[in-house]
């Protein structure tokens, strides 16, 4: 069978998938799209491997799907050379720091790395409060010496803990890549490091009927905290 002078791009989250199920007409629909040897890609905002997003099609759709066939939010970063050896804040969840290594990204720092590095920036968790006091009251207030300023700020997915993530981005954005050096002017507007951000759906199509809020809703919501 010759080959298709055209080809197909699917979304993914509403289209192929609702939540953990695939949507009825999906699977046939894109069975016979490969029997006819028409190229198809799948685009999603999940922040995950590519490898394993082919994965996962694959047993939903029973065809095989390989990783170049999948695009995904934070794909288009493989670009940015630029910032691929700089140090850079890594927030998502699960295997964002694989994710960003794979995208080109070669010194990486986590929201729970720069907590350890200066445990009181994150003083939501009253846990943290209690540690705090004990480490005061004991050793002082410790901060690692060792910490490598932020030089720009990567954004692939909605973080676990909004509140934590928050909270630490915003110091970050106001101290210049470094919380233990804060000026006079804190709370003056000046150009902070780079953020760069994917995936600004404010909403998103899960199992549940109304829809969720998505990594453009916490980007919302830290837009408006600079700004405050």
């Amino acid at each position: 069978m010759e080959a298709s002078n055209f080809a197909c791009f699917f979304d993914i989250d509403g289209v192929i998938t609702k939540g953990p199920n695939f949507i009825t007409a999906a699977k046939p629909a894109i069975q016979t799209l490969i029997q006819l040897n028409v190229p198809v890609v799948f685009v999603s905002n999940t922040c995950m491997l590519e490898s394993d997003k082919a994965k996962q099609l694959s047993a939903v759709l029973g065809v095989t799907i390989h990783p170049e066939q999948v695009v995904l939010a934070q794909t288009p970063m493989r670009t940015l050379t630029d910032f691929h050896n700089k140090h850079v804040l890594v927030s998502g969840q699960g295997q964002a720091e694989d994710i960003a290594r794979m995208i080109g990204f070669k010194s990486i720092t986590t929201i729970e790395k720069v907590c350890e590095a200066f445990p009181e920036l994150d003083m939501v968790n009253h846990m943290n409060r209690v540690r705090l006091s004990e480490m005061i009251s004991t050793q002082g207030l410790v901060h690692d010496e060792n910490f490598r300023p932020i030089e720009a700020i990567v954004l692939l997915g909605e973080p676990i803990q909004w509140e934590r993530s928050l909270q630490v981005i915003i110091d970050l954005l106001l101290t210049d890549d470094n919380p233990a050096i804060v000026s006079g002017d804190s709370n003056t507007k000046h150009d902070h490091i780079p953020i760069i951000a994917c995936n600004r759906d404010l909403v998103f199509k899960a199992a549940a009927d109304l829809p969720r809020f998505g990594h453009g809703a916490f980007l919302t919501c830290l837009e408006t905290l600079y700004k405050v």
